[in-house]
């Protein structure tokens, strides 16, 4: 039990990592400032650049759950 918990961990925290690297990657293309201008209408708080990595680190945590 305590060997398959270590394996999910490991994958939560390599998916994280792996969001937050595509994320850098895109932003290297200003597609950061793109995605922050088009959802910028949809909430009422000012979207930053935390927010733009915080998703990209929580879809990466899915994912390595999802296929870890």
């Amino acid at each position: 039990m305590n060997f398959k918990f270590q394996e999910v961990k490991n994958d939560m925290i390599y998916g994280i990592l792996y969001g937050l690297l595509c994320g850098w990657i895109l932003s290297v293309f200003d597609i950061d400032d793109i995605c922050i201008k088009v959802l910028q209408p949809l909430f009422s708080i000012e979207l930053t650049t935390d927010h733009y990595y915080f998703v990209f680190g929580i879809c990466g945590l899915i994912y390595g759950i999802i296929h870890g």
